[in-house]
């Protein structure tokens, strides 16, 4: 399911991209692209309407079902999901693949427990290794699927449901390399990192953990706060909630088409290419915001790729700004794009082991695993200290408050 999901998107997506690009010389295609998000966005908001269960990440949706608060009706969000997430992927809005496939691995668990007599939501076994599957198969992870689900998730951890759950990531993983032939989403394995051992360099990457701790701390409140606001907007009925955004996203595909999208491309371009410090705080702060608002709208998507790829743009940042200073040698700042991936993912969703074990695995950056842990635990530590609650459990908050219809 995930594989099929991932080939679509990658497929369709370069076609876009590519039109985009071509007819950037002629004058008609800024409004077709126009009437196509207007389109898009219709038929998103129509699908909400219709399927509510499918809006937004997924991920607090299955961590309530498996609560036992609300219920997980996998038929209405197994195909519901994968084309409202293929169409706020299409539209270019800032939203990653990994919640939907979270959610969609989670559903197609829900089906195949319900064949074996697994009736009960909480604590279902089934629907935690469908979860772990849907993330090992969103970014080719099996070991952060399974941390995943004990750490984020706080499934209760036992050997049985231990030895389920990695059986299942690694199935998936399996299925992704030999259907698909899908490996290593970030081609890193050859990044040198800072040597640990040098004061100074200990020093450097402490700080950073620490910034990006607030930073994620910042996130929460910021994406909590947008969300809110937008919820109250009334200049467009709240079925038509995602036309902004894909508006948006137009205007961005002709003057920083970089930032659309999860940001997995961004991550790669800044690995390889030589951008200013002056561009990459304008593609900071453009990407923070528009993830922001992307998600705010309640489309289908995730935002843990979003959140990676601006840990990677403060993490360029802050490189090129030690480099200035001669705090750092050039050939070490692909390394703080790892550490800036896991320590945002450690600040906001305070999940450090899963966002550890996510950037090795999709990255292959091995040499760097002494300063993941380092900015990762300090970022996660930092935002715990401003008493920033971790962004998944005030999304389910939320939906708790205000169930959508059918849950």
């Amino acid at each position: 399911m995930v594989g099929a999901f991932r080939l679509v998107h990658e497929t369709t997506g370069a076609r876009i991209t590519q039109w985009l690009h071509e007819g950037r010389e002629y004058w008609w295609t800024a409004p077709l692209w126009t009437l196509c998000a207007i389109v898009l966005a219709c038929v998103t908001g129509l699908m909400l309407r219709r399927w509510p269960l499918i809006g937004g990440s997924g991920i607090p949706h299955v961590e309530a079902a498996l609560a036992g608060r609300i219920s997980m009706r996998w038929k209405r969000i197994l195909a519901p999901k994968f084309a409202g997430s293929m169409l706020a992927l299409w539209g270019g809005l800032s939203l990653g693949r990994e919640g939907p496939c979270i959610q969609m691995g989670a559903a197609v668990g829900r089906a195949l427990g319900l064949c074996w007599g697994e009736v009960a939501l909480p604590g279902n076994r089934a629907v935690i290794g469908g979860a772990a599957a849907g993330l090992a198969a969103a970014f080719g992870a099996p070991l952060a699927g399974v941390l995943f689900v004990f750490e984020e998730m706080k499934c209760r951890l036992s050997l049985s449901l231990a030895v389920m759950v990695g059986l299942a990531s690694f199935a998936a993983w399996v299925a992704l390399r030999l259907i698909f032939g899908m490996g290593q989403i970030l081609p890193f394995n050859a990044f040198a990192a800072p040597d640990l051992r040098d004061p100074r360099q200990l020093l450097l990457v402490a700080v950073f953990g620490v910034i990006m701790g607030v930073m994620g701390a910042l996130y929460n409140v910021m994406l909590i706060a947008m969300k809110h606001r937008y919820d109250r907007q009334r200049l467009t009925p709240a079925w038509l909630k995602p036309l902004w955004p894909f508006l948006a996203g137009v205007g961005l595909a002709f003057t920083l088409p970089a930032v659309l999208g999860g940001g997995d491309s961004l991550i790669i371009a800044l690995s390889d290419t030589p951008f200013s410090l002056r561009m990459l705080i304008i593609l900071m702060l453009v990407k923070l915001a528009f993830s922001l608002f992307s998600f705010s709208c309640g489309a289908p998507g995730g935002l843990l790729m979003p959140v990676l790829c601006i840990g990677a743009l403060m993490g360029a940042v802050f490189g090129h700004a030690a480099v200035t200073l001669d705090l750092l040698a050039p050939s070490e700042i692909n390394a703080f794009l790892v550490f800036g991936m896991a320590a945002c993912f450690a600040g906001a969703v305070r999940a450090p082991l899963t966002g550890i074990a996510l950037c090795v695995e999709m990255s292959g950056a091995t040499a760097c695993l002494p300063g993941l842990l380092l900015a990762g635990l300090l970022a996660a530590v930092t935002a715990d200290l401003l008493r920033s609650e971790p962004v998944y459990i005030t999304l389910r908050k939320d939906l708790l408050r205000n169930p959508p219809p059918g849950a």
